[in-house]
């Protein structure tokens, strides 16, 4: 089972991850502080790290051959487990 990406797609992946992961963010403390709150560093609305560890989570879960038929089931017990 094999998936195949081009360099646009994994490009795309990272920044709508990127983008996601700082709306997110900031409404997550700007709720707890009662007022907006920028979480980003970069110009831009986008927090690089939530991107790079999405476009790693993809290539590990998808790309390793697991011998079995089940990424997607794969791929949701490792989200599991880096939240626990």
């Amino acid at each position: 089972m094999g998936y195949s990406y081009s360099a646009p797609q994994w490009l795309l992946v990272f920044f709508l991850y990127c983008v996601l992961g700082w709306c997110f963010e900031s409404t997550v403390v700007s709720v707890k502080q009662r007022h907006f709150v920028n979480r980003g560093f970069l110009r831009g609305p986008m927090l690089p790290i939530y991107g790079f560890g999405a476009v790693r989570q993809a290539g590990r879960t998808f790309f390793r051959e697991h011998g079995r038929r089940d990424g997607i089931r794969v791929y949701c017990r490792r989200c599991d487990g880096k939240t626990v």
